[in-house]
């Protein structure tokens, strides 16, 4: 593991607590529909536009607004089918090839999902301190969890971290204040986390830092920039490798606009050979974490990769990608063998894209026009 990771300055800390904590509530806050339109969610918008409209009878007026109605479940319905005609009824079982739980799986095989869905978030450190105090903290929530840690002091989280308690781990991580903890301990914890099967805190972590690598080579003139950055790329492809794209969007979110969060280092200059390095690496990470798993006696990544609740949870996470990164997604700056893998996008992302935007902006445009009839009716 020391061959990947460089112990930088205090700014790493920072930079991961401010990053995380934002991918935390950003993804709370688009990731969480799950349910499907109600029947009163297709209503007029209660601000309606000025028009100017030619006298029409109320009986043609309600044909029209029906009319719109119905447009709108026909759209609901045909975004629902992109995963199948048995998706939305609630007849799925969890076995089953569902998408959405709340819409596809009858209630028995929702609850079950639910409990995948926390020991998941569990085993791949999916967990918030931010969250700790918030309404998330639910009995059915992977933060409970963490809740003990909080308080505990410095000495305890090491002591419980070197006996391979994830959440002690995952505590000192998301520990404020450079005094607490300081890099070295944070990206050892990191590591570890790591090796224990995170695909959330610790890999961000370690990308974070190779991140920061990239403008510090950049700003210093020290070191190699495009070094780092593909040795952060190579990180997130083990992730990914491992059915976990989640610390794409630190790199994401750099990319947007390198100019300023990488110092200028353009991600769209790497190479064909860059990208075979990348793969390269990201392969030799695998292998050697795989490796120290199994030496510890712990299951390999092939026995614990492909979960369902994990593909679910991973289109969720690609749907978030392509929507709020749409040119990005679709530009050259990724290699040829993810986007024909890894960010292909599955019927359920596509489902998932279709009903954001339609909630976003099909629907609205319609209640504004029956919102717009219904003004001229009074």
């Amino acid at each position: 593991m020391k061959a990947f990771i460089n112990i930088s300055l205090s700014i790493i800390a920072i930079c991961a607590l401010i990053f995380l904590y934002v991918t935390w509530v950003n993804e709370k806050a688009v990731l969480s529909y799950e349910g499907e339109i109600a029947p009163n969610e297709i209503v007029a918008n209660k601000t309606a536009v000025n028009t100017i409209q030619l006298p029409t009878s109320s009986n043609e007026n309600e044909l029209r607004i029906e009319k719109l109605k119905n447009q709108a479940k026909k759209r609901h319905q045909e975004i629902i089918n992109l995963t199948g005609a048995n998706s939305g009824k609630n007849q799925l079982k969890y076995e089953d090839d569902w998408c959405v739980a709340t819409e596809d799986l009858t209630e028995e095989d929702q609850a079950y999902a639910l409990e995948q869905s926390k020991e998941w978030k569990l085993s791949r450190a999916k967990v918030s301190l931010s969250d700790i105090d918030s309404k998330s903290d639910l009995p059915d929530s992977a933060e409970v969890y963490l809740s003990p840690y909080k308080h505990m002091d410095k000495e305890t989280l090491i002591r419980l971290g070197k006996q391979d308690d994830m959440m002690a781990l995952t505590a000192i991580i998301q520990s404020p204040g450079y005094d607490v903890f300081n890099e070295g301990t944070k990206l050892y914890a990191a590591q570890k986390l790591v090796t224990l099967g995170d695909t959330s805190t610790g890999l961000e972590t370690l990308v974070i830092n190779e991140i920061v690598q990239v403008k510090l080579a950049k700003n210093l003139n020290k070191g190699n920039a495009i070094k780092h950055l593909k040795s952060a790329l190579a990180l997130i492809e083990f992730g990914m490798m491992r059915n976990d794209s989640t610390s794409l969007e630190v790199f994401l979110d750099s990319a947007i606009d390198y100019k300023a969060r990488l110092n200028g280092v353009n991600p769209a200059l790497l190479t064909d050979n860059d990208f075979d390095d990348i793969k390269n690496m990201a392969k030799d990470i695998y292998d050697e974490i795989n490796k120290n798993r199994i030496d510890n006696g712990l299951p390999s990544f092939e026995e614990i990769n492909n979960t369902k609740i994990g593909k679910i949870y991973n289109s969720k996470k690609l749907f978030w990608f392509y929507s709020k990164y749409p040119s990005l997604m679709k530009s050259s700056i990724f290699p040829e063998h993810w986007k024909n893998s890894y960010l292909k996008k599955s019927p359920c992302v596509n489902r998932r894209i279709a009903m954001y935007n339609f909630r976003n902006a099909e629907l609205p445009e319609i209640k504004k026009e029956i919102a717009n009839i219904e003004q001229g009716m009074n």
